[in-house]
């Protein structure tokens, strides 16, 4: 929701009200899960010893110092301040190597000191973040009214997203762990390594593309009710979805015919059996990445309750695909299930880019 109002709140002179909408519910979240967790901690270190509870309060700040931190990175994407944005992206992993490598050096290597050098990376980052809103000219202002008006269109927009996060989170972890559960570890390796060299780095790329893009996308779109934006930003999502898939046909063809040279070049021969799979997981990848590209139209348009419906019912469906797949076909049933999941998310996305599309029309012709 931050990254998608920022359009709107600079159209309509908002910005330092949505800015401080934006910073209030960001602290009310920390506030919220800093109090649980001071419960959680306690019960921790009564039944389970300090170890635990360490562990369990590290991670936590890990969470609050990373939550700050997505929101100032989305506040600064939205402004398009891409300098900035990557400074602190690539900033991150040298941090808490820095950080690791010296805590280890004062005490013994465990994964506390992990989390802990995690939560001071982030917390730095953070505060860095936060100083360079700052001195941008971005105020916390006073204006209460405003402030809540922004704070409800940001959770709004944002609930939706919570929800569905947590089907799709169980969805991605569901076909290795469908493999596991029938005992299948080696082709819980294989998958791992095709997984990994077909899916990832198409998802890899198209989530850099989607990052660049976004916020023109949103700043295109304006506020809502400009039927001539809405109409231009359908088109340039279209477009960029038919990119995608025009590109994934590509990888695919040359993945069918090379694909054992690929793996020949990439990994140990161990791992060739899994070289057939490849072209099906690019496949697979692509038209997922086409619908998720799809699906920014529905979120400039604010209809996260749309995305929310396709998202949750595909995250099922795909769980059980999984789970019947590995049971009954192993590594080629996940490997097909993750290609059905990717086929009916992005139907499920045009389907619900076609409502919104009536919807449109609808409104237009009764203003005419």
């Amino acid at each position: 929701g931050v990254l998608r109002l920022h359009s709107d709140a600079n159209y309509q002179n908002g910005v330092n009200d949505y800015y401080s909408a934006a910073l209030g519910i960001a602290n009310q979240a920390a506030m919220i899960i800093f109090l649980s967790a001071i419960l959680i901690a306690s019960i921790l270190l009564i039944y389970l010893g300090a170890s635990t509870a360490s562990t369990f309060v590290f991670a936590i700040g890990l969470s609050i110092a990373a939550g700050y931190g997505a929101i100032f990175s989305s506040i600064e994407t939205a402004r398009r301040k891409r300098a900035v944005v990557s400074i602190h992206q690539g900033l991150e992993p040298i941090l808490r190597v820095v950080f690791i490598l010296a805590l280890i050096q004062m005490y013994e290597a465990s994964s506390q000191i992990v989390l802990l050098s995690y939560f001071i990376s982030n917390f730095i980052l953070a505060i860095s973040q936060y100083l360079f809103l700052q001195k941008s000219g971005l105020q916390i202002t006073k204006n209460l009214i405003e402030k809540k008006n922004w704070t409800k269109k940001i959770l709004s927009f944002s609930w939706p997203i919570t929800i569905f996060g947590i089907f799709t989170a169980i969805q991605l972890l569901s076909d290795k762990w469908s493999l596991q559960i029938f005992d299948m570890t080696d082709e819980v390796g294989l998958y791992a390594v095709v997984f990994q060299l077909g899916y990832f780095p198409i998802q890899a790329l198209s989530g850099l593309a989607v990052q660049f893009l976004t916020p023109i996308i949103y700043q295109r779109y304006g506020v809502i009710g400009n039927d001539s934006r809405v109409m231009e930003v359908e088109k340039m999502n279209r477009i960029l979805a038919n990119i995608v898939l025009f590109l994934t046909l590509i990888c695919f063809v040359i993945a069918m015919n090379f694909h054992l040279e690929i793996f020949s070049l990439l990994t140990s021969n161990i791992y060739f059996p899994a070289s057939k799979y490849l072209p099906w997981m690019i496949l697979s990848s692509g038209i997922f990445a086409a619908g998720q590209t799809l699906s920014l139209n529905l979120m400039a348009s604010m209809k996260t309750k749309l995305l929310m419906y396709a998202k949750i019912v595909t995250a099922i469906v795909a769980v059980i695909l999984n789970i019947a797949g590995a049971y009954y076909f192993g590594l080629s049933g996940v490997v097909f299930a993750s290609l059905i999941f990717s086929m009916l998310f992005y139907l499920s996305i045009a389907l619900s880019k076609f409502n919104l599309k009536k919807i449109w029309y609808e409104n237009i012709s009764k203003d005419y």
